[in-house]
């Protein structure tokens, strides 16, 4: 594959995620792009050395839930590094824990169509790594090659209102 047909296909990927996690498909999301060997962290822990068992790990505390309303924010996103920033404030309604609200930020690495790691931070974390990528993806927006190019009336065009003095 070229790369010039693995960045659509990886944008694809990237979009149709954020679409199944907004739609509260979360088991769904992780079973279809995550790759098997996948690394899951919380907070700088390993959290699942698998997608099987990083399944196994979210099915108690999803499965049971009778409402989960995903609210995905993109914050950052890099085809060319496979990188995908997202601000997760879901919230939920499970029947041991009541209605509660998610606050934390996902970062997920993709190689091969397929989310190979994640990092989750949550509490303190979140709120630290939500100001990092809000500040990368400001940085990134900034870089001349980015930015989009004038319109036609952006660009100066000259006073033809004014007169000369005699």
């Amino acid at each position: 594959m070229t790369g010039q047909k693995v960045e659509p296909m990886l944008q694809a990927c990237m979009d149709r995620m954020i679409h199944m996690l907004n739609e509260g498909q979360v088991l769904e999301a992780l079973d279809t792009f995550y790759d098997k060997k996948a690394h899951v962290f919380e907070n700088g822990y390993l959290f699942a050395a698998s997608k099987e068992e990083a399944l196994e790990r979210q099915r108690p505390f999803l499965e049971p839930c009778s409402k989960i309303d995903g609210d995905f924010t993109e914050l950052y996103r890099s085809q060319g590094r496979g990188i995908l920033v997202l601000q997760n404030q879901s919230s939920f309604d499970h029947p041991e824990y009541g209605n509660g609200k998610i606050d934390g930020v996902h970062v997920y690495y993709w190689q091969k169509g397929h989310v190979s790691r994640e990092e989750y931070a949550s509490g303190g974390k979140a709120g630290e790594a939500l100001a990092f990528w809000r500040t990368l993806a400001q940085a990134e927006a900034m870089r001349p090659e980015n930015k989009a190019p004038k319109t036609a009336n952006e660009t100066e065009k000259p006073d033809t209102d004014q007169t000369e003095a005699s």
